[in-house]
């Protein structure tokens, strides 16, 4: 046998998968021939193959020595480095043999896939742009285009990528999902439903797209359906971490907390380092009514010593004056910039700040703006939409621009807004409003909150945060303009009492459940009607959970009163005229949902336990004078639910006197609330410059 017989040999081998014997003949040929450039090159295509590259490195590059206008091998040699994420190395080898080839278009795209992966997205883009420049039908390079169009917010252009990748290729299914991502992303959730349909028809087994469907048709409100969807995907790959993930967002809607918490805990087996899992976890053990505010701080405590710690080598000097009279740099950082639970508490805020005193500074995360956006925008000197950008870039604007003291508006409902305050780009970092515990990282410094939240002497050992009491109350509320007149009590036109609750059912428990039915089967005629984002007659296994557990309790379901979300806020404040007293949620207490039952008139009956998530409720009341209202006990809290309900003429009083009596109250009063905020960052500015 030849030398190039016994090469083709190997190389058929190879080609087979017999990597053992073609390993075995190339060694052979150069034992024979130490100069065999071809057996060189291929022993490194094999170390490559194996997941060996620095001696595929080693033997290419021992091939190229010897045959330096060797095309194939420069080839390999870029993917090799490409694969060890040697991506600068790559393209140097891929233009050498493009120098030494015809084949453009593709090394043009291998090029564009380094500079992708080494997230230089305008180069990849270049790059891209010309391989199709050069071979126009190319539907893998309009994919990776509209990937990177998708990733800088250029929604069209994505759209219009994708669309060209699936009219060059019509079988493709990535195209299809990856098109579904971007149209979900341009608020066309139908279409975006429609698309991953069409990349399961061409791909049954898609994994990716299972779970993809599964995630928007669960926002769609098609909850039988995603979870159809989301088992098929974990079958299909029970390693896949984001299939557990909205496998726990799913139990969360179903109200199956114990569940939700067992995938949250089983997508961190898959991946401990996946910290938006972690940040899910910790806002659901909040439902949770058997956890400890001891347990609920560690798990908080967890998250910064996993995902914390690796980001505390980014932390670095802050060159910020340390002048502590001087105007202050406050930036705030949110998803929710828009009409959401937390704009009715920042708005006052921004819109009161004594701009002598405060430069104002928005980081907007959230993707949707509205025109509750375009109001806070105009509030603020400075408004940086960060929608698409990452932790890592946020946080080198934020120290661009010198902010001396950055506020948290999110918490753990937003992980990768944790992500940037655990780089601690600002000097003073101040944790408020959006989250109601502490946020567990050490590199945030204050928790502003207040005496009735945070009883002082109490709370200090569920923070990690130092707290900041702020003196009348953590809270300034600003109603929904749309909000429909107050009307008359129901009872007065009924005869008997409906209590109702509108707090999202995810805070509802089985202990709950049991203390309302002790307070309707202790008020004759008694209804409780039941509202929440998660609560939809066309999810049966929300509804029977709840009918079973009072009906075990001794309440007829006809007792029970079902309402559907509503999407139109003015109509949903409106369905508090069928209500007369509202039932706060324990351990995690409503907040909006209290302030807007109080606005609507109906007065609130809450259950102030040990830490912050279990007392907002007794702070907003506390704010109102209504302590009366407040419990102490489960016990006292259903004999203050049942003796108010005695007096329907004195519920009738409350109501028509409500909203004069929250006008003249601190609760929504934005003026002095900004002059106590200020107070508070000069005061942390002033220890951070004598530090």
């Amino acid at each position: 046998m030849t030398l190039q017989q016994a090469f083709e040999l190997a190389l058929q081998y190879h080609q087979q998968g017999q990597w053992h014997d073609a390993d075995s003949i190339y060694r052979q040929i150069l034992q024979v021939d130490s100069q065999h450039s071809q057996s060189l090159h291929y022993l490194g295509v094999l170390a490559h193959q194996q997941g060996d590259h620095a001696m595929a490195i080693e033997w290419i590059q021992k091939a190229l020595d010897l045959h330096p206008e060797y095309a194939d091998a420069f080839h390999n040699l870029g993917e090799v480095h490409r694969a060890a994420g040697h991506f600068d190395e790559a393209i140097i080898a891929y233009r050498k043999g493009m120098e030494l080839s015809d084949e453009m278009a593709g090394v043009h795209y291998n090029i564009g896939e380094c500079h992708r992966l080494a997230e230089r997205d305008d180069d990849a883009i270049f790059a891209f742009q010309k391989a199709i420049e050069l071979q126009s039908h190319y539907p893998e390079a309009w994919l990776s285009l509209g990937n990177l169009f998708r990733q800088k917010v250029m929604l069209k252009d994505s759209i219009d990528a994708f669309q060209t990748s699936i009219q060059q290729r019509p079988n493709y299914p990535e195209a299809y999902n990856n098109l579904a991502n971007t149209l979900r992303m341009d608020g066309r959730l139908e279409d975006a439903i429609a698309a991953l349909r069409q990349a399961l028809h061409l791909r049954p087994n898609y994994a990716e797209a299972c779970c993809n469907l599964g995630c928007y048709l669960m926002e769609d409100r098609k909850l039988e359906e995603a979870f159809q969807f989301l088992q098929q995907a974990l079958s299909l790959n029970p390693l896949f971490p984001e299939v557990s993930l909205n496998l726990g967002n799913l139990m969360c809607h179903r109200l199956q907390i114990p569940e939700a918490i067992a995938f949250y805990r089983q997508a961190l087996k898959l991946d401990p380092k996946y910290s938006d899992v972690r940040s899910s976890l910790l806002f659901t053990l909040h439902y949770d009514a058997s956890i400890s505010p001891q347990r609920l701080t560690a798990e908080h405590r967890a998250w910064d010593d996993i995902h914390g710690m690796a980001l505390r080598s980014q932390i670095s000097p802050h060159p910020n004056d340390r002048d502590f009279q001087r105007r202050l740099r406050v930036g705030y950082v949110s998803p929710d910039f828009c009409l959401h639970s937390v704009s009715y508490f920042i708005e006052n805020l921004l819109e009161h700040h004594d701009r002598k005193r405060v430069e104002v500074f928005c980081y907007s995360i959230g993707v949707k703006e509205d025109a509750v956006t375009e109001r806070l925008r105009s509030y603020a000197e400075h408004w940086r939409d960060i929608r698409h950008s990452s932790a890592d870039q946020v946080a080198y604007l934020i120290r661009e621009d010198v902010i001396d003291i950055l506020v948290d508006l999110a918490g753990h409902t937003s992980s990768p807004q944790m992500a940037v305050f655990a780089r601690k780009p600002a000097p003073v970092q101040v944790s408020w409003l959006g989250y109601p515990n502490t946020t567990g990282l050490s590199a945030m410094d204050y928790r502003m909150t207040d005496e009735m939240a945070d009883p002082i002497g109490k709370t200090e050992a569920f923070s990690t945060e130092t707290l900041i009491r702020l003196p009348y109350g953590a809270w300034s509320y600003r109603p929904y303009e749309g909000a429909p007149s107050v009307m008359s009590a129901p009872c007065l036109k009924n005869g008997s009492i409906t209590y109702g609750c509108f707090n999202n059912y995810n805070k509802v428990n089985d202990s709950l459940l049991d203390l309302w039915a002790k307070i309707l089967l202790a008020t004759s005629g008694s209804v409780l009607l039941l509202k929440s984002s998660s609560l939809s007659s066309s999810d049966p296994v929300v509804l029977s959970r709840i009918r079973e557990r009072m009906e075990k309790a001794g309440v007829h379901p006809d007792r029970l009163r079902f309402l559907d979300h509503t999407e139109d806020t003015s109509s949903h404040l409106a369905c508090y005229a069928m209500v007369d007293i509202a039932l706060d949620t324990f351990p995690y207490n409503g907040t909006t949902t209290t302030c807007e039952a109080l606005w609507m008139g109906v007065p609130v009956v809450t259950l102030a336990g040990e830490s912050h998530y279990s007392r907002v409720g007794a702070s907003l009341l506390h704010q109102l004078e209504f302590d009366d209202w407040i419990a102490n006990a489960p016990e006292e809290y259903a004999k203050i639910a049942v003796e108010k309900a005695l007096d329907h003429q004195a519920i009738q009083q409350t109501r028509e006197g409500m909203r004069d009596r929250m006008r003249k109250s601190r609760l929504l009063e934005g003026y002095e609330f900004a002059r106590d905020v200020e107070v508070a960052y000069q005061d942390m500015w002033q220890h951070r410059c004598m530090a």
